[in-house]
Protein backbone atom coordinates (compact mmCIF):
# COMPACT_ATOMS: atom_id res chain seq x y z
CA UNK A 1 0.00 0.00 0.00
CA UNK A 2 2.95 2.41 0.71
CA UNK A 3 4.60 1.55 -2.46
CA UNK A 4 0.70 2.19 -4.48
CA UNK A 5 0.92 5.89 -2.31
CA UNK A 6 5.05 6.50 -3.63
CA UNK A 7 4.60 5.53 -7.12
CA UNK A 8 0.91 7.40 -7.27
CA UNK A 9 2.46 11.48 -7.46
CA UNK A 10 5.18 10.17 -9.92
CA UNK A 11 2.62 9.16 -12.22
CA UNK A 12 0.89 12.14 -11.31
CA UNK A 13 3.77 13.91 -12.46
CA UNK A 14 4.61 12.76 -15.59
CA UNK A 15 0.88 12.99 -16.66
CA UNK A 16 1.14 16.81 -15.83
CA UNK A 17 4.14 17.35 -17.73
CA UNK A 18 2.69 15.25 -20.73
CA UNK A 19 -0.23 17.58 -20.69
CA UNK A 20 2.05 20.67 -20.89
CA UNK A 21 4.49 19.39 -23.46
CA UNK A 22 1.33 18.38 -25.91
CA UNK A 23 0.39 21.61 -24.87
CA UNK A 24 3.25 23.50 -26.05
CA UNK A 25 3.62 21.53 -29.20
CA UNK A 26 -0.11 22.63 -29.62
CA UNK A 27 0.64 25.96 -29.41
CA UNK A 28 3.61 25.59 -31.72
CA UNK A 29 1.81 24.09 -34.53
CA UNK A 30 -1.22 26.70 -34.27
CA UNK A 31 1.63 29.37 -34.58
CA UNK A 32 2.92 28.19 -37.47
CA UNK A 33 -0.21 27.16 -39.33
CA UNK A 34 -1.47 30.78 -38.32
CA UNK A 35 1.90 32.48 -39.72
CA UNK A 36 1.60 29.59 -43.15
CA UNK A 37 -1.77 30.62 -43.32
CA UNK A 38 -1.82 34.24 -43.16
CA UNK A 39 1.14 34.27 -46.09
CA UNK A 40 -1.51 31.99 -48.59
CA UNK A 41 -4.18 34.39 -47.77
CA UNK A 42 -1.78 37.08 -48.58
CA UNK A 43 -0.56 35.43 -51.84
CA UNK A 44 -3.73 34.25 -53.14
CA UNK A 45 -5.40 37.69 -52.56
CA UNK A 46 -2.70 38.90 -55.13
CA UNK A 47 -2.96 36.15 -57.31
CA UNK A 48 -6.71 37.10 -57.20
CA UNK A 49 -6.03 40.69 -57.79
CA UNK A 50 -3.81 39.69 -60.75
CA UNK A 51 -5.87 37.40 -62.59
CA UNK A 52 -8.98 39.81 -62.66
CA UNK A 53 -6.73 42.73 -63.58
CA UNK A 54 -5.77 40.44 -66.50
CA UNK A 55 -9.08 39.54 -67.18
CA UNK A 56 -10.31 42.73 -67.55
CA UNK A 57 -7.41 44.02 -69.85
CA UNK A 58 -8.23 41.07 -71.67
CA UNK A 59 -11.98 41.82 -72.10
CA UNK A 60 -10.77 45.89 -73.03
CA UNK A 61 -8.27 44.59 -75.90
CA UNK A 62 -9.70 40.97 -77.00
CA UNK A 63 -7.09 38.95 -79.09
Amino acid sequence: MAAHANKYPHQLLGRQQQRVRLRSRWRWCTTVISHFGRRLLDDAIAFYDAVRSLSSALLLFPL
